[in-house]
């Protein structure tokens, strides 16, 4: 009966990497076997004696590639020897002997070895040598893990990562990268996945779950396209809010909504509003024009925020901007405080028409698509004062303009932040990475090497190393750069202001790596940024991949949106995370909550930390004050830190 034998590339996995140490600690192959049927990850297929042994030999050797790979030439003889080999006196290993005992590890080794004797004697010098081989195997095995083991990514190709008789079925239905699969099994009509003949339901299923386990991210241009005008209940981004309807009991002009919502919208009066808006809609736009002119960052926030209140009055309240009372303002910030925290019944008793997990999307989600919604989850204490300070701006704005009476969220009284504990320099601490983790993050990326793995290198560098905001390395173009013997960028930042940022030798290594890996040549570079061609030097350095080059075509030329960014960097932090579960639990999860703006207070703290004088990196940074800079100041904590330390040994 002829199976399919693993071959070629495919990449190992943990449950192949556990079945190869449990057959090399002697354990039947069957039961090894279930390593991989249990492990979502590995997608093995049935068990036979046959595909047992071949996948053993396909490991072995698949750990000597490595082993040259990774530099460690002196691990081929290793790998090649067998355990199973080594004659012994049909005795269970140590291992296996303490297996027995429910609580093994509350015996020492010592203790376990003198039980062991009592039973079967002095081990013989093969048994100790087979133990020697083992332990050793077992170093090795976790050598190569840390050094040469990356995690899947979309533009893998599935004979890479899925079993062969998988990936074959996968080839043929067209998909051939990991991406593709992800989107195929997103658009899929049933559970049988019909639409790839030979994957029945329940391959398809342990395909999804082990995708949502390595955080696979379907790539820009392979989204479903959505074509949904609205969502169930008309929560739709402002741009596709339709205001406008016909008379309804007041001078409210309301449209119905099949839904038993109903959207209010009430025309300006011309005579009096000097800004000329037509609607609360407009009056926002004309508002964050007026405010932040160019800082795309701000005048993102200030959408959001201005976005949920008029969704609110609209859907909600059923009322416009001028008509607001302080009545409305209370509920409005109950509505932000218990949005996600209350169940579904307490929601539905507050009163509030819609169910708070209608308003609460994925940050990923496109604007103009039918999945965006206004809230990523809860909102901090911190986050409510600040919707409620910006509000208070905004309506201030609106009552200068004529547009309402009165400012009606000064008479809410300023909204208070929450100090947290320590002050903020404790907070920003928090928030940096330590320089072992920073190192993790940056091993094995090379630039040059590869489009995706290039572009998260000179993110990575532009917030560590040059200590950019995510909207500022959004805003760079060729024209942003300064060559010369020091290479510089021209940063626009908040309050529209301008600074220039040097770009140290690693981060310029990024940048040209990242160009050269989508074809863009150091001449070129040069060339954009002198600036005698506007064209050029308007061209966006971060690109996305609408319009990802082919064989013979140009490079992409689309700028990288910020949803995309947090996607992509969001998708590479938890596979590092995943990564290092194992080996350090606590930077995982660190890693786990970071984002792109952690990367600019690491490189705060650790400029800081090294001895960069703190005028040099409030310039790096952006700051007006230098006051701002030093809340990054940690030194007296650790030396703080230090001092106990000594005490406690000294004393000890």
């Amino acid at each position: 009966m002829p199976t399919h034998v693993p071959a070629g590339r495919r990449a190992l996995t943990p449950g192949h990497i556990r079945f190869f140490r449990a057959a090399m600690d002697g354990v039947e192959l069957r039961r090894a076997w279930e390593y991989i049927e249990t492990d979502s990850m590995a997608l093995g297929e049935p068990y036979t004696p046959v595909l047992a042994k071949a996948t053993v030999h396909w490991i072995r050797e698949t750990l000597i590639a490595e082993s040259l790979s990774a530099g460690h030439p002196e691990l081929i003889g290793l790998f090649r020897r067998d355990p199973g080999l080594v004659k012994d006196a049909g005795k269970p290993s140590l291992e296996e002997f303490s297996a027995r005992f429910e609580h093994a590890d509350a015996f020492s080794e010592s203790e376990l070895m003198e039980l062991y004797t009592e039973e079967y004697g002095t081990a013989s010098k093969a048994e100790e040598r087979k133990s020697r081989l083992q332990a050793r195997l077992r170093l090795a095995f976790d050598l190569l893990e840390k050094s040469v083991r990356k995690p899947p990514r979309a533009q893998d190709p599935v004979d890479q990562w899925l079993a062969p008789h998988l990936a074959e079925h996968l080839r043929a239905a067209g998909l051939v990268t990991l991406g593709a699969v992800r989107a195929a099994l997103d658009k899929r009509k049933t559970p049988r996945w019909e639409e790839v003949p030979g994957i029945g339901e329940r391959w398809a299923d342990r395909l999804v779950r082990w995708m949502d386990d390595q955080v696979i991210v379907v790539p820009p241009e392979l989204l479903p396209v959505v074509t949904s005008n609205v969502s169930e209940f008309g929560i739709v981004s402002m741009g596709r809010l339709e205001l406008a309807g016909q008379e309804f009991e007041s001078d409210l002009l309301v449209s119905p909504s099949p839904f038993g919502i109903q959207s209010v919208w009430a025309p300006y009066p011309a005579a009096n509003n000097r800004i000329g808006a037509n609607d609360d809609k407009e009056s926002i736009e004309l508002w964050i024009k007026s405010v932040a002119p160019t800082n795309k960052n701000t005048q993102r926030a200030y959408r959001r925020i201005a976005e949920r209140l008029l969704l609110w009055c609209s859907l909600e309240r059923r009322t416009t901007f001028a008509e607001i009372k302080v009545e409305d303002c209370i509920h409005y910030r109950t509505w932000l405080t218990d949005m996600g925290r209350k169940t579904p019944e307490e929601w539905t008793l507050a009163g509030w028409k819609i169910p708070a997990e209608q308003w609460i999307g994925n940050r990923v989600a496109q604007r103009d698509t039918a999945e965006w919604r206004p809230f990523e989850g809860p909102l901090s204490k911190d986050s409510v004062a600040q919707d409620l300070q910006v509000l208070r701006s905004f309506f201030k704005y609106l009552d200068g303009g004529r547009v309402v009476d009165g400012n009606v969220w000064a008479l809410m009284g300023k909204a208070n932040f929450q100090k947290p504990f320590g002050g903020r320099d404790q907070q920003f601490v928090g928030r940096s990475l330590t320089l072992s983790q920073w190192k993790y993050l940056i091993e094995n990326l090379k630039a040059g090497e590869g489009e995706f793995e290039s572009r998260i290198l000179l993110i990575l560098w532009l917030g560590f190393g040059c200590g950019l905001r995510s909207a500022e390395m959004l805003s760079l173009t060729f024209g942003s750069i300064c060559t010369g013997e020091t290479w510089r960028l021209n940063v626009l930042g908040k309050g529209d202001k301008w600074r220039t940022v040097t770009l140290a030798l690693p981060a310029r290594n990024a940048l040209i790596g990242y160009m050269a890996s989508i074809g863009i040549s150091l001449e070129y570079i040069v060339r954009a940024s002198s600036g005698l061609d506007k064209e050029m030097a308007a061209e966006p350095i971060l690109r996305g991949q609408k319009g990802r080059r082919k064989e013979g075509r140009k490079a992409p030329s689309s700028a990288l949106s910020y949803a995309q960014m947090f996607r992509v960097l969001k998708a590479f932090l938890e596979a590092k995370a995943v990564a290092m579960e194992g080996s350090d639990p606590v930077s995982a999860a660190k890693l786990r909550e970071a984002s792109g703006h952690w990367l600019r207070h690491s490189f705060a703290t650790r400029a800081l930390q090294n001895g960069v004088p703190i005028n040099v990196v409030q310039k790096a940074l952006g700051h007006s004050s230098v006051s701002t800079t030093g809340r990054y100041l940690t030194a007296e904590a650790a030396h703080m830190d230090q001092e106990m330390e000594r005490f406690a040994a000294e004393s000890s």
